[in-house]
């Protein structure tokens, strides 16, 4: 890669920086991005590091760079710090200057009726704007689109990647091709693929005979739907734009379809699912690991160079399975934690064994253990993390707390809120709290962890990995230790917060003791082990 001017240089660009002075590590982790000879840098820095500093001042150093997020929450938060970099987001975000009440991706213009605001359309200026801009703020989604199909976003001489454990996901569901029953059902496809298993001696051939089908079906019904909006004499009504929706679902059916076919393997796996909110299932195939084959194709080809970062990482190995990387083209650094140990306790303090055998029993003992930890901290804000609603519906009525509020999915963010500015000791139980919220401050003081968020093994991708072998093993693991740490530093967001936090089932102590190496240094320097302070008898601990 090449390096037009050194870090300070680079700083001085970036408005809301220039002046400030770098934190520690920010300069040696910026060295080693710059300095590597391998095509992929990883950096683990843990939160309060500066990684967004990091990521574009190496963006700056290069001449040209996208930065990626995974959501658009974070890209408006990176362009608030770094108005130097242009955010662009996909084209439902913005009005349509020809009907206010639409939005630009159900773009009305059309060859025999051009939209005559075409010259002013908010997206394509804003989108001429990023193509133009030296540093460009993008989510996950629309880069992955942008550069599959247009391309206006590839071939910049360095990519960096933020929140990158949460990458995989993102990839694999825009490999992955999906059907609903209604798609199938226009497709006149309602019987749906081959139950056969890709193994069976045919099960590849009749996959592939299936994305043909409905490859072909796609494209008529597409073009079909095209013929008939051409011939409208300007398209006002809602149920020509709905026309229009119509049209672009069945042709990114077909091109998803054709890439499907173009890339599965016998590696695949096909799945029904109940489509979340809905009584509709859908049928899915996707890749059960992504092979650097698909990863090359669908994203690293994209760049010469790539940053990737996050505050949490898998194991090297296991980090480099999941998307597709050559460890030797890896190069790897670790960044210690920035914020004081004693502000940071984890204490491992085992009052149950959390298993789903073992609920009736643990549930009590958890009740116990959270209400001791509620009177070592009973005038502050802290946070229970469960593993599901119905674990933490039963945890909570056993509790009986007047300090407890849980949340349904429904009511999740206007509850959160709720927490977030109640002035008293309140406490939220929650399945889904362990990323993507900052709690500083008063806003969260101690963390509980009630059970070992291991992944299900009644989803198939979950129990194919865990046993596909020793890689599959150490991946199911690692991502039940990756939940935990991501869980427990919601509440230390600086150097002048202070959060403890409780890890209360013995699942969690098992997992650690049994593979210590996993953990981050950061994390394990902070480890302390703590006796219930009643007596107490574990049971059933394997």
């Amino acid at each position: 890669m090449n390096i037009l001017m050194d870090a300070e240089q680079a700083k001085s660009r970036l408005s809301k920086f220039k002046d400030r002075e770098f934190r520690i590590h920010q300069q040696e982790t910026i060295e080693f991005v710059t300095q590597s000879d391998k095509r992929f840098r990883v950096v683990a820095m843990p939160t309060g590091g500066g990684k967004s500093l990091v990521g574009m001042v190496c963006g700056v150093m290069a001449g040209q760079a996208n930065y990626l997020c995974s959501t658009k929450i974070l890209q408006n938060q990176l362009v608030a710090d770094f108005p130097e970099s242009k955010a662009l987001f996909g084209r439902n975000n913005y009005e349509c200057l020809m009907d206010r009440s639409k939005f630009c991706d159900t773009c009305a213009s059309t060859e025999s009726n051009p939209c005559q605001y075409a010259d002013s359309c908010i997206y394509r200026i804003e989108k001429a704007k990023a193509i133009a801009s030296p540093l460009r703020t993008l989510n996950y989604k629309y880069f992955l689109v942008e550069a599959q199909f247009s391309g206006r976003f590839s071939g910049t001489p360095l990519t960096i990647i933020d929140e990158v454990d949460a990458l995989e996901g993102t990839l694999i569901g825009h490999i992955a091709l999906s059907f609903t029953e209604r798609s199938l059902f226009r497709l006149g496809m309602e019987s749906g693929p081959s139950r056969k298993t890709v193994t069976a001696k045919d099960g590849l051939d009749s996959w592939k005979e299936f994305g043909l089908e409905a490859m072909k079906r796609s494209l008529d019904i597409a073009s079909s739907i095209t013929k008939e909006i051409e011939s409208f004499d300007k398209i006002t009504e809602d149920w020509q734009f709905i026309k229009l929706k119509e049209r672009d679902h069945y042709y990114h059916l077909y091109e998803r379809s054709k890439m499907f076919i173009d890339n599965v393997t016998r590696d695949w796996i096909m799945e029904c699912t109940e489509r979340q909110g809905s009584r509709q299932a859908v049928t899915t195939f996707r890749p059960l690991w992504i092979t650097p084959e698909l990863a090359e194709s669908f994203l690293w080809a994209k760049a010469d160079n790539f940053l990737l970062m996050s505050a949490t990482m898998l194991p090297k190995p296991v980090f480099c399975k999941t998307l597709g990387l050559d460890p030797d083209e890896v190069d790897w650094m670790s960044v210690p934690s920035t914020f004081p140990i004693e502000r940071r306790p984890i204490h491992i303090w085992p009052v149950a064994s959390v298993t789903n055998k073992t609920l009736d029993t643990a549930i009590p003992q958890l009740a116990k253990g959270i209400n001791e930890i509620f009177k070592l901290h009973p005038h502050q804000h802290g946070i229970c993390q469960g593993v599901s609603y119905s674990l933490c519906k039963r945890v909570a009525d056993e509790l009986k707390s007047d300090r407890i509020i849980i949340h349904t999915p429904q009511d999740r963010q206007e509850v959160l809120d709720r927490f977030i500015e109640s002035k008293d000791n309140t406490v939220i139980l929650s399945p889904s709290i362990e990323r993507g919220i900052s709690l500083e401050g008063s806003k969260c003081e101690f963390v509980i962890w009630i059970k070992a968020p291991f992944l299900s093994l009644m989803d198939r991708v979950v129990s194919q990995r865990l046993y596909s072998g020793p890689i599959g093993k150490l991946w199911y693991k690692s991502s039940m230790m990756l939940s935990v740490v991501q869980g427990c530093g919601r509440g230390m967001r600086s150097k002048s917060d202070s959060c403890v936090c409780y890890l209360i089932d013995y699942q969690i102590n098992k997992a650690y003791m049994e593979n210590p190496s996993l953990w981050p240094d950061w994390f394990r320097e902070a480890v302390s082990w703590t006796e219930a302070p009643w007596e107490f008898k574990l049971e059933n601990n394997s």
